[in-house]
């Protein structure tokens, strides 16, 4: 009992230091999809807007709402929760239902007050064969550069992105709130497509998320939680069109590689056998491009998740972490593949803003460098294609694989 009450004083006074934080003003909204949501015909849109009071709604349709504002139909009322350790910084959260595929939907937020944003716009994903595509990286940070090449990759028009964690480089601590409000502002100005659609995220979690202290996720990685409100979850599943599946993964930061995760992996798995098209998505990689191939998070992965993903078909492994460009050979069990059907490929990792790490051949490397880079993957019916493109719009790598 001595040890469990000293802990819990010792969560308090840390918990009572950061609760100092009262400047911050995050001031943001981010589409994204929770755990179980289907994202043809669903979307969350998490935000805060300073000057509206804690009541907030949303009104939307597939036509402008500026046409007839007062007489549009659809309207839901937000969630909305106090962030802890940011003093009156209330966070709302509206969930999007029964939509349609593959339509534009435009929105205002509001509050009881009378007061609107301007109009937004999204578009549903497909539910069918149609193509989609998405952009993904990692290690993001929030200088000019990362910015920079946010709207870079907002160019291409992609459906959605992924981000591999170690979003804004907070740690986990509230004063640096300034750090996840630049790059939230950098993600709703400049990721939005060429026809003005704003681009959902999706975020897996990294070390520069989460803090050393004691607890539950929303005290180990708060801006995570309150930015994205995944339920509490760092490992989930997503149908993305008829073909793709991202099985999203935490490697260690809040949930450990082995117990209720890896159970939940394989279950995940078997349930998506017949699926062709499987990646896996997480920071921490299994075949590192510059730290070493023996670092203990990489070996657990590789012991754990990749006789999983062999076993059950994933396909693409998408990894961070490294502040590299990597596109590993095709390895099956540890060892280069030796046929065109057993294989998982590993590609990553993770330069979305950061990058600039020594890299050198490694035996399962088939192409490495240094860049400052984010990927494009293109979907069809039966194949799909990547990308890499680096801070100066020239191309990495570019190959595609059917599936």
């Amino acid at each position: 009992m001595g040890n469990k009450l000293l802990r819990i004083i010792l969560l308090l006074c840390l918990l009572g230091c950061e609760l100092s934080v009262e400047n911050a003003n995050l001031d943001f909204v981010i589409l994204t999809w929770k755990p179980g949501q289907d994202a043809s015909s669903s979307i969350s849109i998490n935000f805060r807007v300073p000057h509206f009071s804690k009541k907030t709604h949303i009104i939307y349709g597939t036509r402008p709402t500026d046409e007839n504002i007062e007489g549009i139909k659809n309207i839901k009322k937000a969630i909305t929760k106090e962030f802890r350790g940011l003093t009156d910084n209330y966070i709302s959260y509206i969930e999007l239902d029964n939509l349609l595929p593959n339509t534009i939907y435009y929105f205002r937020l509001a509050d009881d007050q009378g007061h609107f944003t301007k109009e937004m716009k999204f578009k549903t994903l497909t539910r069918d064969n149609s193509d989609l595509s998405f952009v993904f990286g990692g290690d993001m940070g929030s200088s000019d550069k990362t910015i920079k090449m946010m709207a870079q990759a907002a160019s291409y028009s992609p459906d959605f992105a992924v981000v591999g964690g170690d979003i804004a480089y907070g740690n986990g601590q509230y004063s640096n709130w300034e750090k996840w409000q630049k790059w939230l502002k950098g993600w709703q100005e400049n990721m939005v497509s060429q026809n003005g659609y704003m681009i959902p995220v999706v975020a897996v979690v990294g070390n520069h998320e989460t803090n050393k202290w004691p607890g539950p996720s929303v005290f180990r990685a708060p801006f995570f939680h309150y930015v994205f409100d995944y339920d509490g979850q760092t490992y989930s599943h997503m149908k993305m069109g008829k073909s793709l599946n991202l099985i999203l993964l935490d490697t260690g930061h809040l949930n450990l590689y082995s117990g209720k995760q890896l159970k939940w992996l394989e279950k995940k798995l078997i349930e998506l056998e017949q699926e062709k098209l499987k990646i896996a998505v997480y920071h921490i990689p299994l075949y590192p491009s510059h730290r070493s191939f023996k670092l203990r998070q990489a070996k657990l992965g590789r012991q754990k998740w990749e006789p999983l993903f062999n076993k059950y078909g994933v396909k693409f492994g998408i990894e961070n972490h490294d502040h590299t460009f990597k596109r590993s050979k095709k390895i099956w069990n540890g060892k280069l593949a030796k046929n065109e059907y057993e294989w998982t490929m590993y590609l990553g990792d993770g330069a979305w803003g950061k990058g600039g790490r020594a890299v050198g051949p490694r035996w399962y490397l088939e192409k490495y460098s240094s860049d400052a880079h984010f990927w494009l993957a293109k979907v069809s019916s039966n194949q799909i294609r990547f990308q890499a493109i680096n801070d100066k719009n020239e191309y990495l790598d570019d190959f595609t694989e059917a599936f």
